[in-house]
């Protein structure tokens, strides 16, 4: 027999085949899983509505709700009161610190006035006058130096 021969035979076998399934109705079970896990085929009517999700229930009921907002308002008031207490030293040093620091200016500024009404050409500080806004610094470099 020849290759051709066994190819005729083939198809006149395959020809068959289809002749008789020809005439069922060709479907798939509504779910049907293969040998391989991999493959699931599934029909599905269109026109069908799909069930609605059940919603869960709540996970506490209003009276567990309230005094679950009741405890952690209480844990946020002593963390506060926590947080001041430890505030409460470093304020009182920043406050300090800013009486210094009003001080420290209020001397500066006198020590200001005095070593300008003395020596006013060697203000660094623009005369009143003068638009031109060019500080005029002191010489303080020592002239035997290269």
């Amino acid at each position: 027999m020849s290759v051709r021969d066994e190819v005729a035979e083939l198809c006149r076998q395959h020809d068959g085949f289809m002749a008789e399934h020809a005439s069922k109705p060709i479907r798939r079970p509504p779910a049907s899983e293969s040998d391989n896990d991999e493959i699931i085929y599934k029909d599905f009517d269109n026109s069908a509505q799909a069930a609605l999700p059940v919603p869960e229930p709540e996970p506490f009921d209003e009276a567990q709700s309230e005094v679950l907002a009741r405890v952690v308002a209480m844990l946020q008031d002593g963390e506060q009161a926590e947080r001041e207490k430890a505030l409460a030293p470093l304020k009182q040093e920043a406050a300090e610190l800013h009486r210094q620091l009003a001080e420290l200016r209020g001397q500066v500024s006198t020590l200001t006035t005095l070593f300008g009404q003395e020596r006013p050409s060697k203000s660094i500080f623009p005369k009143s006058g003068d638009s031109s806004g060019v500080v005029e610094l002191p010489n303080w470099r020592n002239k035997d130096v290269a």
